[in-house]
């Protein structure tokens, strides 16, 4: 009989209880909870980013300013979340 067709070990397979609380490694939070999930990871990088446009838009960059800090710094932290998270 394998863990899957016992009813109590569907909650924890190999007798190993779910985290409640979000675990965050490498800058990631990761949860059960899809909601969380994102609001944590996705909404908080898009704060970040307002600051950050915040910060660079009082600098007087020409256009290829703009463009490299867009990619250099925005582009980025999106892009390392979705490497390893579901996009919403």
């Amino acid at each position: 009989m394998d863990w899957l067709s016992q009813g109590s070990s569907r909650l924890k397979p190999l007798g190993i209880k779910r985290p409640e609380d979000p675990i965050k490694t490498l800058g990631i939070q990761f949860t059960y909870d899809t909601n969380l999930l994102y609001s944590t990871n996705f909404k908080c990088k898009m704060e970040e980013m307002k600051k950050l446009v915040n910060i660079w838009s009082g600098q007087g960059l020409s256009i290829y300013g703009k463009v490299m800090v867009i990619k250099s710094l925005l582009f980025s932290k999106f892009v390392y979340i979705s490497a390893v998270l579901p996009t919403p």
